[in-house]
């Protein structure tokens, strides 16, 4: 449902009228509007001061001012690439990797690692208990005992 249906407006003008009456609602009127300008004002210079905290300087066009060498001087010519060192004990095919053993030997000239001996058979479940009798219920406390229908009375009469 509409919350500013036609109706509804005319509801709220009726009751404004009323309250107010036809003398002062031009400056009812003016007040109001007054109230708005100031109210967008404000918001506008909340905007205004939150965009500039938030302005890291993301959206600047300028590109990035790199070091460059002093005037007169040329870059030094890049270094070739240069493999780390090995100390010598050991080449690259002896090294452990993922695809040979510690000893050097391929993965595919191993022995498989036999099967684990199968489990023991558990043992059986024991039987259950013999069923035991009900135990009677206890009656709670009268307090919170319902109250007895009534019967016949106990005091002699008849």
């Amino acid at each position: 449902m509409n919350l500013l249906s036609p109706w509804h407006i005319l509801v709220v003008l009726v009751v404004v009228l009323l309250v107010f009456g036809p003398e002062k609602i031009p400056e009812v009127a003016r007040q109001l509007g007054n109230g708005m300008r100031q109210f967008r004002d404000i918001q506008a210079m909340l905007r205004g001061e939150i965009s500039g905290l938030l302005d890291i300087g993301d959206d600047d066009t300028e590109p990035p001012a790199y070091a460059s060498p002093p005037e007169g001087r040329p870059l030094p010519p890049p270094r070739p690439y240069r493999a780390p060192a090995t100390n010598g004990t050991r080449s690259g095919a002896s090294m452990p990797s993922r695809y040979r053993a510690p000893d050097g030997r391929r993965l595919s000239q191993l022995t498989p690692i036999p099967a684990p001996a199968p489990l023991p058979r558990p043992l059986p479940r024991p039987l259950p208990a013999a069923p035991v009798a009900p135990v009677a219920r206890r009656q709670a406390p009268s307090r919170f005992r319902s109250p007895r229908p009534p019967g016949p009375s106990t005091n002699g009469s008849s």
